[in-house]
């Protein structure tokens, strides 16, 4: 049996789960218009989000975004470095479309 408060925690990571989701949607819609500043926000909002809520998949998906906004804006050793952690995540968690979208930004 579950307490009122665990309810309200879990209700709350759900809440804040759907938030880091959106700001990365929101991301990819900033992304697709080139405004590079404001989709890297979106994607590291995202991220603590995911970090901080034990999503392992968000974070992951979110880190692979960030390293893309840098690949695009010529900054090729952070996008190495962040591609190259997304796809660790994705490996040890087994999602196959992560790794495969960290793979196609590492080249």
């Amino acid at each position: 049996m579950t307490s009122p408060s665990d309810d309200i925690d879990e209700e709350e990571r759900e809440f804040a789960l759907l938030d880091a989701k959106r700001l990365g949607e929101l991301g990819t819609v900033e992304q697709d218009l080139s405004n590079y500043t404001e989709a890297r926000r979106c994607y590291e909002e995202s991220l603590a989000i995911c970090r901080a809520h034990g999503d392992p998949a968000g974070e992951a998906l979110a880190i692979n975004q960030i390293a893309w906004i840098n690949r695009v804006e010529g900054r090729t050793r952070e996008a190495i470095d962040l591609g190259q952690q997304a796809l660790q995540l994705a490996r040890k968690l087994h999602n196959k479309r992560i790794e495969m979208s960290a793979l196609s930004g590492l080249g």
